[in-house]
């Protein structure tokens, strides 16, 4: 019985290390946020006191980010819900709602993802995009002579000094779908040297990715 209570003790304190250490990584990228953004920030912050404003912000994103956003308020709204409610929701809605966690994280990490391929549409005959890492954001962006250009902003955290790569997106989106996790690492250790990718909740699996030349 001793044994048993131990084991419910250990398991109990993983439950809110993951759970602190995620939350932890949440927070402080809405403290970037807040910080970089910050008219962005307190207009989705009171989107329900200014809906005219509200309305203007939406319409001028292009058509995936507004569905992505749309999606975003709709599902925190519920999730909320879900979460104030865990201890008291039965073994099969926590299991649900786990499903449905990892499915819609899935899914704005299928937007990354989008992302890169649409910048792989204008890549050259090599495939390349060049991906900008600064402190608030990512920017992946490409060039091509006959079908123009385009640049992409992807929210991000730096931990360390800013960096700008070319990759051959190819070999970036492999990397992607391997990592079954909501947050990507991308660690750069030098010119001349592989991108390191990896899922930021399994410190065993690493991708390499070698960088072009510029």
């Amino acid at each position: 019985m001793k044994d048993e209570k131990t084991k419910f003790v250990s398991l109990y304190s993983q439950f809110y290390e993951k759970f602190f250490s995620g939350t932890a990584d949440a927070v402080e990228l809405l403290a970037d946020l807040q910080r970089d953004y910050s008219e962005e920030y307190n207009l989705i912050k009171n989107f329900n006191k200014d809906v005219d404003a509200m309305e203007e912000f939406i319409d001028n994103l292009p058509e995936d980010k507004q569905a992505i956003l749309l999606k975003i308020f709709l599902k925190a709204n519920k999730f909320g819900k879900d979460m104030v409610n865990l201890f008291d929701s039965t073994e099969q809605e926590k299991r649900d709602l786990a499903t449905n966690l990892k499915k819609f994280a899935s899914e704005l990490k299928n937007e990354f993802e989008k992302d890169i391929r649409l910048a792989g549409l204008f890549s050259s005959n090599i495939s390349d995009i060049k991906i900008a890492c600064s402190k608030e954001s990512l920017i992946i962006k490409s060039k091509n002579s006959d079908k123009g250009e385009i640049e992409t902003i992807i929210p991000a955290v730096l931990k360390n000094d800013p960096f700008e790569i070319s990759v051959n997106y190819h070999y970036l989106l492999d990397g992607l779908k391997i990592i079954d996790s909501e947050k990507v690492l991308l660690e750069f250790t030098g010119n001349g040297n592989p991108v390191i990718v990896k899922p930021n909740d399994n410190k065993e699996l690493t991708y390499l990715i070698m960088p072009l030349r510029s």
